[in-house]
């Protein structure tokens, strides 16, 4: 269990950006020279954090919020739900959910009320559990289920107290508190009357609750890739330039040489072959990148995530490799949020159990049955461009297809109200639409904004001129020699009018 713990500990130092001390480690481990050794030490940087990249691009399930309500329920029930996902913050813990879910393999989510400080009366938050600090119990009849009481620590906000960490153990009665001795300090009843807690995870675990080992080699390219940026700066500190060479008999000097190539190479010949020569030694840097590229590349192909994802060339802007990338991540998010939907589920049932057994205020507007049946979460459209007018094109379509309505779509714009406010707000914005047409209209006012700031005389002149270029369109011949009656366009009046008369 610790090894496990320990193991899962090195991915959240990753994502907390508190991990140099693991490459400090393992460079100490493969060079045998310490001036070696020492030189690339201190040129290791965090700059290359392979799983915090790739968990920011494949990461996007929650990168537009997801509309969450109860279909079919009362206005006031759907007020309600909707006030305490606001309430519970749940737009931004969710991203955080899911960047832990991919790192970690496991999280766990648990709803729990709290006296809010402020005097705002009870409040609905949510806590996270990580497998570096946790150990999970199931049941005998399904060991790789849900869990039915977990065991983990918590830290207090403060790093100046005695004891910074607590023990807890959560069941489906309550939170039982422990001091550092194993002595049980208090208990804080949750009355859900089942484990309260919510797994989320990408993958079904065989063998391994925890899946502990998927996306392994995602860690060991981030601390292999640190390594290798390291290096490519020291060699590039010495290999950069052109190199001096000095042959002579100074032999003292030799020994105190370092690695890093700072000055001259020292080379001892009698003093009479003594000599200085210039070598150009400028190293490419291609070679470094491109076995840099090489354990992105594969890092996430061990977890299928498609190497596209990982081309952070910034030069690589092409609409083809843009389009690829966009469809690889179409694909990978699609098959994040299967997992994600059930999860969400199953934390919107286990809420109302917590709402009800803590007395929060809402819990009597949203009995637990009603929530298990009638929760349901829709992730928008994964957006090729975020662009504020494309995304408003996007919308125009869907409503002109009937796949959609601008209620819906105001809705998909701002999660967080119900679809009744929603309606309520687009219908206010049309009355008051309504009301500003009706004010042009009477004043005799152009709409177009452009037009309002023109004088009189300028609009007249722009009508004239736009009457006058339509007669001239009416008045000039049509250009297509098959269509009727063109044919006899071309020739003289009397010509033409034989003709008609001799047909």
């Amino acid at each position: 269990m610790r090894a496990r713990q320990a193991d899962a500990e090195q991915r959240v130092l990753l994502l907390q950006e508190n991990w140099r001390h693991l490459v400090v480690s393992y460079v100490g481990n493969i060079y045998r020279t310490p001036a070696v050794r020492q030189a690339i030490q201190r040129r290791i940087k965090r700059t290359y954090n392979v799983l915090q990249q790739i968990a920011n691009r494949v990461c996007v399930a929650y990168k537009i919020q997801p509309v969450r309500q109860l279909e079919g329920a009362r206005d006031d029930q759907r007020e309600a739900f909707a006030a305490l996902m606001r309430e519970s913050r749940i737009a931004t813990k969710a991203k955080t959910w899911e960047r832990h879910t991919f790192a970690c393999n496991v999280a766990i989510t648990v709803p729990r009320v709290y006296e809010s400080p402020a005097g705002l009366g009870p409040q609905l938050t949510y806590e996270m559990i990580l497998p570096d600090r946790c150990e999970a119990y199931t049941s005998d009849n399904d060991p790789m289920g849900d869990p039915v009481m977990v065991a983990y620590t918590v830290k207090d906000g403060s790093d100046f107290t005695g004891q910074p960490l607590q023990s807890i153990v959560l069941d489906a009665e309550a939170w039982h508190y422990y001091d550092h001795r194993g002595n049980r300090i208090r208990s804080v009843p949750h009355g859900a009357g089942v484990f309260p807690g919510t797994v989320w995870r990408l993958e079904d675990p065989v063998d391994d609750w925890w899946s502990s080992h998927r996306g392994s080699g995602i860690v060991d390219a981030t601390i292999e890739v640190a390594h290798l940026a390291a290096r490519m700066d020291w060699v590039r500190h010495g290999q950069d330039r052109k190199r001096e060479v000095l042959f002579a008999g100074d032999m003292p000097k030799i020994p105190t040489q370092i690695a890093g190539a700072e000055g001259p190479v020292e080379i001892p010949l009698p003093p009479d072959l003594a000599r200085l020569d210039v070598f150009d030694l400028n190293t490419s840097i291609e070679n470094h990148l491109a076995h840099i590229r090489a354990y992105l590349h594969q890092a996430a192909e061990s977890i299928g995530v498609p190497s596209t994802l990982v081309d952070f060339d910034p030069s690589a802007t092409s609409g083809e490799i843009n389009a690829q990338q966009h469809a690889a991540l179409a694909d990978v998010r699609q098959s994040h949020i299967e997992w994600y939907r059930q999860a969400e589920h199953d934390s919107a049932w286990k809420t109302a159990l917590v709402l009800r057994g803590m007395r929060h205020p809402s819990a009597r507007l949203l009995p637990p049955d009603l929530v298990r049946e009638s929760f349901s979460i829709d992730y928008p459209d994964l957006l090729y461009v975020e662009e504020p007018t494309t995304r408003l094109s996007n919308a125009k379509a869907r409503v002109a297809q009937g796949l959609s309505s601008t209620f819906r779509e105001y809705l998909r714009e701002h999660p967080s109200i119900t679809f009744a406010e929603a309606r309520e707000q687009v219908l206010a914005m049309a009355r008051e639409e309504g009301e500003l047409n009706q004010f042009y209209i009477t004043n005799n006012i152009p709409r177009d904004p452009d037009q309002r700031q023109k004088t009189i005389a300028q609009l007249q002149g722009q009508a004239g001129g736009e009457a006058s270029g339509e007669s001239r369109n009416e008045d000039a011949p049509d250009d297509d020699p098959n269509e009727p009656g063109r044919a006899n366009s071309d020739r003289p009046d009397d010509a033409v009018a034989d003709a008609n008369a001799g047909g």
